[in-house]
């Protein structure tokens, strides 16, 4: 299983974002991530990244789409702030 992770280097913070592959072989964020103030150590960011590998799932259906739909409401505020502040 490849674990796939994004990591963001914005103003004032790092972003940590998890993928997963769904059935047709496109990566989607599937909903997890942290966010690291920009001061926090190597290690602090590595144990982030291998949180977001343990978090991929690999061959995910509709279902699992569907369902990281229906939790944008509680993502959307976090994700609009972050996609500001590109």
């Amino acid at each position: 299983m490849i674990g796939y992770a994004s990591i963001d280097r914005l103003q004032h913070v790092t972003v940590v974002a998890s993928h997963s592959r769904v059935d047709i072989g496109i990566w989607v964020a599937n909903g997890w991530f942290r966010t690291l103030d920009n001061s926090s150590s190597n290690e602090e960011l590595a144990e982030n990244v291998l949180e977001a590998f343990t978090k991929t799932q690999d061959g995910v259906g509709q279902e699992f789409v569907e369902d990281v739909k229906g939790r944008m409401p509680e993502l959307k505020q976090s994700q609009l702030i972050m996609a500001a502040m590109r």
